[in-house]
């Protein structure tokens, strides 16, 4: 089982990034306070002993350390806080751009624009039919079809190369995932940590079953997102096809 063998892993990383995180990042004023006095106290010893010339290194790598301290929340904001402006931005326009409702036509041609129409709508979403024509397979042939082997290679299983292109393709500044680990830790420990995470993948897609530490811990799990969708179909009378989203309902019963 390569999933609770990732988990194992990842809870013993917990306790030595925490204790990284509180020593070397963490609470930046502190930081800048005890490396301001280290600071102070080396250029003390070097107004009281002046001959002193090992004190000179000493104060330069204090200097540095206090200066990369003071410029390390403005280095990152800079570098992610000016990029998510601009794709905030980006972003809003897209969305404007897609939510906007232009004049419609209805069955007849007519232009309707405002009011509610719901029969135009309830002919996008289809209409109930008793009887259906079988589909004639010599019609489709006539047209353009896969070949065996473009079937195959859109059926054939993940490669390593691919999940670690779709890993490597989310970017650091997005959330964590239900371990606590985002993207960037995954990146710079894939030496390490990917046979494993390429392991657990294909596990997943294979068996199609979330393990139960999973789902215990993450309050939005499959078994509600199923639950929900069991209820949109109740109201909606749409049902989304389960044997095309075995990825969504894997290990939901």
């Amino acid at each position: 089982m390569a999933l609770p063998k990732l988990r194992t892993f990842q809870n013993s990383l917990k306790p030595h990034l925490r204790a990284l995180n509180r020593i070397s990042y963490a609470d930046l004023h502190e930081q800048s306070a005890r490396a301001r006095h280290e600071l102070d106290q080396i250029q003390k010893q070097m107004q009281q002993d002046p001959s002193d010339m090992a004190l000179q290194p000493q104060e330069h790598k204090c200097r540095e350390h206090y200066i990369a301290i003071l410029t390390s929340s403005k280095v990152e904001w800079v570098k992610f806080g000016d990029e998510c402006t601009r794709t905030f931005f980006a972003l809003a326009k897209q969305r404007k751009l897609a939510t906007y409702i232009y004049p419609i036509k209805d069955d007849a041609g007519n232009l309707v624009e405002g009011g509610l129409d719901h029969s135009f709508y309830k002919y996008l979403l289809g209409r109930q039919i008793t009887l259906r024509v079988p589909i004639d397979k010599e019609i489709i042939s006539m047209g353009a079809v896969l070949s065996t082997e473009q079937q195959l290679h859109m059926s054939k299983a993940f490669t390593d190369g691919d999940i670690r292109d779709a890993l490597f393709s989310i970017p650091n500044t997005k959330s964590p995932g239900p371990d606590g680990y985002n993207s960037g830790f995954y990146k710079a420990t894939w030496h390490v940590t990917g046979p494993l995470i390429c392991l657990a993948v294909k596990e997943f897609f294979s068996k199609g079953e979330m393990p139960k530490f999973l789902t215990r811990q993450n309050p939005r799990t499959l078994t509600y997102l199923r639950g929900s969708l069991e209820k949109f179909h109740e109201c909606a009378g749409l049902k989304a096809n389960e044997q095309k989203s075995m990825a969504v309902y894997g290990g939901c019963t």
